[in-house]
Formats: C-alpha cells, sequence, structure tokens
C-alpha cells in the first residue's frame, strides 16, 4: 500500500536536515579552522534554489557584484510577474533589460544562455543526472556561465554536497580571517587546501561564507571578533 506523500516529504525534508548538521559537525572535528568559523558564527543556512533557466540567471546576476547588489536586482526581476524563461529572455529587447537593472555584458549572457536552452545544446535535466565534473564541463561550455557559476548552480539549484567555488573572493577572505594571514591565498593554492573538507566541500563553503558576513557584521559593530 502506498505510502502518506506528505509524510514521506516531512521524512526527507528531516532526512536532509540531519545529513546536514553530521556534515558541519563532521567538519567541525576534522578541521580547527572551520571549527572556529561555527563557534563564532553558529551553523549556516543551506541555500536551496529553484533550478532551471532561472536559476542560472539569478547566478547570473550575481556574478562580479556584492551580495546586496545582486539581491537588488533579482528582486527588480521577481517584481516582474512575467516568469523568467528561455523564450522571454530571447525575444526582450537588450535596452529594456538594461533598463531593469542587468549591465550590458549580463544581458550578453542572458541572450546566450536563453539560445543555448532553445536550441538544446543547454539541457538542465540531463545536467542534473550527469556527475559533478561532467555536469560542470557542460555548463561551461555557453557563453555566461563561467566556473563559479557553474559550481553554484550544482551547488545549490542541483544541491550538490561536494563543490567549491574555489575562485570566490568572499571564501578566500573568510579564510584568510581565520588563518590569520596578511594575503589571501591564491585559488591554485586554496583548491588543494579544500581538498580536505571532501565530501562535504559544500557544506565548508556555507561555513566560510557565514563567517566572513558575522565578522564583518561584528566590525561594524565594534563587537570582539576574536
Amino acid at each position: 500500500m502506498p505510502g502518506n506523500p506528505s509524510s514521506e516529504i516531512a521524512e526527507s525534508v528531516i532526512g536532509r536536515e540531519f545529513a546536514r548538521k553530521q556534515a558541519f559537525a563532521s567538519l567541525a572535528e576534522r578541521d580547527e579552522i572551520l571549527a572556529k568559523a561555527l563557534a563564532f558564527a553558529g551553523e549556516p543556512e543551506w541555500r536551496e534554489w529553484p533550478g532551471g533557466f532561472a536559476g542560472i540567471c539569478r547566478l547570473i546576476a550575481a556574478q562580479q557584484i556584492s551580495t546586496g547588489a545582486a539581491q537588488a536586482l533579482w528582486r527588480r526581476v521577481e517584481a516582474d510577474p512575467a516568469p523568467v524563461t528561455a523564450e522571454g529572455i530571447a525575444a526582450a529587447d537588450p535596452e529594456a533589460l538594461r533598463a531593469c537593472g542587468w549591465s550590458r555584458p549580463k544581458v550578453a549572457h542572458l541572450k546566450s544562455v536563453a539560445a543555448a536552452e532553445i536550441s538544446g545544446a543547454l539541457d538542465f535535466a540531463r545536467i542534473s543526472a550527469m556527475m559533478d565534473d561532467d555536469a560542470l564541463a557542460t555548463l561551461c561550455t555557453i557563453r555566461g556561465i563561467g566556473p563559479w557559476t557553474a559550481r553554484l548552480y550544482l551547488m545549490f539549484c542541483d544541491q550538490r554536497d561536494d563543490l567549491i567555488p574555489d575562485n570566490d573572493l568572499a571564501l578566500l577572505e573568510s579564510f584568510r580571517i581565520l588563518t590569520g594571514a596578511e594575503t589571501r591565498m591564491r585559488p591554485a593554492e586554496f583548491a588543494p587546501r579544500a581538498e580536505r573538507w571532501r565530501p562535504f566541500r559544500t557544506a565548508a563553503a556555507l561555513i566560510l561564507w557565514n563567517y566572513v558576513t558575522a565578522h564583518r557584521n561584528a566590525e561594524k559593530s565594534g563587537r570582539d571578533t576574536r
């Protein structure tokens, strides 16, 4: 006899939450830097974003700007009652998109990704079924989707557990503060260091982002950041 769908969903959610707490606990036990970050800032919230074309657009909005600016841009997008679709972006006047706050390069990226989905070159269902490396490589063949965008899409739209954007400046700055270093690691140095966080590198990234945000907030309010 089939189970109760609501009960099965609840059990799935509880299972995910337990697994995430286990990931944070494991990382704290294995790495004193991450333990220090968790002790200061607490456990971060997990990010779960819609996938598909709209998910990629949200990440294009966040490319090379502050989190606050990206959130403001995406709020303007969400305020439009029309759904964000490849067909809609392909048909949109570039200047109308610019008027909404998209920069000229980002408009070009949106148009490129829209064309790729319409042509079938970008198939989100197929990407979801791929292994991490294959999914990353496929996403990065599309103009407008680089390694940072591809990794965040897979981490938070596809809910993959073991990826980290090793070129993310906030992660590098967080690690610099935690280690007391004078300068940030280069991505080529940080990537091997992050290997010790397998198979929970997504959780490690969340810990570091959460720490750097808490540290900045503490500095602004004059609280002790040690």
